[in-house]
């Protein structure tokens, strides 16, 4: 991304997909044959938010198969193999839901919308992240009506 004059990165995602400068907010890809590239000019932004979905019916699955196997096998005898496949299925479900959590931004102007879920970012930094849009976009609006 090349700078305009006076622009200064602010922040950036650890994968430098998403780039917040003193004028705007890039988003830039390039994954298996699919380049995007979507720039927001501060003062263009509309709205910003987060959507942050998990499936917590999954955990409790986990519990069922797991108390499950367990109360099977002990009516059983020599169940080994129904609290093996209790817990078994129980941490299969707990690491599909950990999987399928996933959290995205969405960045809207009036023409252009960036939609990204940031691989390796908390919860917490994601609305840093929204903040510090925030408090930039108001920086940039303060300096436009000021000259």
């Amino acid at each position: 991304m090349k700078l305009m004059s006076d622009e200064t990165v602010l922040l950036e995602s650890d994968t430098k997909e998403l780039v917040l400068t003193t004028h705007r907010i890039r988003f830039q890809t390039k994954k298996s044959g699919r380049a995007t590239v979507i720039s927001i000019m501060l003062e263009e932004l509309c709205s910003c938010g987060i959507t942050h979905t998990s499936y917590p019916f999954l955990v409790v699955l986990a519990a069922i198969f797991f108390i499950g196997g367990i109360a099977l096998g002990s009516l059983l005898d020599e169940a080994s193999w129904a609290i093996a496949s209790g817990i078994i299925l129980g941490v299969l479900f707990i690491i599909v839901y950990f999987v399928t959590r996933k959290g995205v931004f969405s960045l809207a102007s009036g023409g252009a919308t960036i939609n990204t879920s940031p691989s390796g970012m908390s919860y917490d930094n994601m609305v840093k992240f929204i903040d510090d849009v925030e408090v930039a976009k108001n920086g940039r609006l303060l300096y436009l009506n000021a000259g």
